[in-house]
């Protein structure tokens, strides 16, 4: 496959730069195309991961803060006419987005501004089970609408083609399958767990639970504090990490608090250093109510864990029940805490989870292969047009 000798100029829109799946496989993506055949500008507001961004080389970046997840009709309209012009300005081949909001005022705003191939990335959507049956129709109203106007969609998981489609959202034809990728390397040494647990204060043989989420309500972060407290217990001894952040911190410090768990849950907020982290785990926890597709049960793969999850979205493509997990209903905190309870008493399953896990992490869910996809998604577009 080709390049022109000058490179194609494109956009990623993002609507927060926070330290979530969506996030950092957008970066990942932006920080291995080819320079030789893309220049990558990238648009979203400020967050966790702006510093990351801003230090990969040969990406333009633009922090916009009318850029904003909630919905706000003066910022938003500022943010649309800013995109729509900014974009009839730089003249992109292709503007590429990226979650709810700025996938629809990015994709308006490309299409506002005539010329440019347009592709979204679904991580997830907006719309899931536990909202009102009038939120819910809306937005897979304004889904239905903006596919008319986009030349591809973006699925991480077959479940989010299949909901997308449910829904009457697009054509079968715009629909491309490109899963998230992670490094499948082991952090997970004697040292690393050692001086994890050191760090914590946790003893080398206490049982030690943990997850990576965003702390918002699509995450569950409750539900995985009320099975921490019942874990707590049947097994005194054992601590629990919860490592990432958000809007519902202050309820889990408050439930953390209630349940007499603050010296047994650690709250370690956003960090750098996840798969050091993983390695000092016994059993990695997934507490979704709903998901695309969950870029920490790859990395708890990566990181050879035994994983209990919630059997939501995309989640059952790369848990396989009795193979490298276990499944649960979600919104099920009991059920949920008694699996991983029954795990830690079978030190025989629990090890044959965790090495089936790591055995399952395919090129298939590579960051090389998530690239490539990518890029002759591009040239498809670029070279042969769009819609």
């Amino acid at each position: 496959m080709g390049w022109t000798l000058t490179p194609r100029k494109i956009l990623h829109i993002i609507t927060q730069l926070e330290l979530g799946g969506a996030q950092r496989s957008t970066l990942q993506i932006l920080a291995r195309l080819d320079r030789r055949r893309y220049a990558p500008t990238l648009i979203s507001s400020n967050g966790p991961l702006s510093h990351e961004a801003r230090q990969i080389p040969g990406l333009t970046v633009h922090l916009w803060p009318t850029l904003r997840r909630q919905i706000h009709p003066l910022a938003d309209g500022v943010a649309f006419a800013r995109l729509t012009s900014f974009i009839r300005r730089e003249q992109f081949h292709l503007v590429h987005t990226h979650s709810s909001k700025a996938g629809i005022l990015g994709r308006w705003a490309a299409h506002a501004a005539h010329g440019p191939a347009i592709v979204h990335t679904i991580h997830g959507f907006a719309f899931h089970a536990y909202q009102t049956a009038l939120v819910r129709r809306g937005y897979q109203q304004l889904e239905r609408l903006t596919s008319r106007i986009t030349d591809r969609l973006i699925v991480v998981s077959e479940h989010d083609r299949r909901a997308g489609l449910d829904a009457g959202i697009g054509h079968p034809s715009q629909y491309r399958l490109i899963r998230y990728g992670v490094e499948a390397r082991r952090v997970a040494t004697d040292g690393a767990r050692q001086s994890v647990r050191e760090e914590l204060g946790i003893t080398p043989t206490a049982p030690l639970i943990g997850t990576v989420a965003c702390l918002k309500p699509q995450k569950a972060p409750l539900d995985f504090v009320r099975a921490c407290r019942i874990m707590k217990r049947e097994l005194p001894e054992a601590h629990f990490v919860l490592i990432g952040d958000g809007t519902q911190r202050p309820r889990v410090e408050r439930w953390r608090r209630r349940f007499a768990l603050d010296d047994s849950l650690h709250l370690l907020g956003w960090r750098r250093d996840v798969p050091r982290l993983l390695s000092a785990l016994d059993v990695f926890v997934l507490a979704s109510r709903w998901e695309g597709l969950p870029i920490a049960c790859l990395e708890a793969k990566a990181a050879g864990l035994p994983i209990v999850a919630t059997s939501v979205g995309g989640v059952p493509e790369v848990v396989a029940n009795g193979v490298n997990g276990l499944l649960v209903p979600p919104a099920r905190p009991e059920q949920l805490a008694s699996v991983v309870i029954d795990l830690l008493h079978h030190d025989e399953a629990r090890n044959r989870f965790g090495e089936a896990s790591y055995a399952s992490l395919d090129g298939a869910c590579s960051i090389e292969r998530m690239v490539t996809q990518t890029e002759e998604l591009y040239e498809t577009l670029l070279n042969h047009g769009g819609r």
